[in-house]
């Protein structure tokens, strides 16, 4: 659905025997989305990985990690 029919919308157009789906949703303006974007920018800021910044250390092991340990423990590999 396109945000200018928002104010159209009605809890009918999603029953199943009355599904209402307008293919234009796709459609956009170059820079329709910038000011959300520098709003968003601005509360949360940027990407924590770019600019030399490290991500942050896992809490847990890797998976694979952990898959080949237990299929080790179980003997499973051999």
């Amino acid at each position: 659905m396109k945000s200018d029919d928002l104010e159209n919308f009605d809890i009918s157009w999603i029953k199943l025997d009355g599904f209402r789906h307008n293919t234009t949703w796709r459609e956009f303006k170059e820079g329709e989305a910038d000011e959300l974007a520098l709003k968003a920018y601005e509360t949360i800021g940027g990407c924590p990985y770019i600019g030399g910044r490290h991500r942050r250390k896992r809490k847990t092991k890797k998976v694979e990690d952990m898959i080949s340990k237990i299929i080790k423990k179980f003997g499973w590999g051999s």
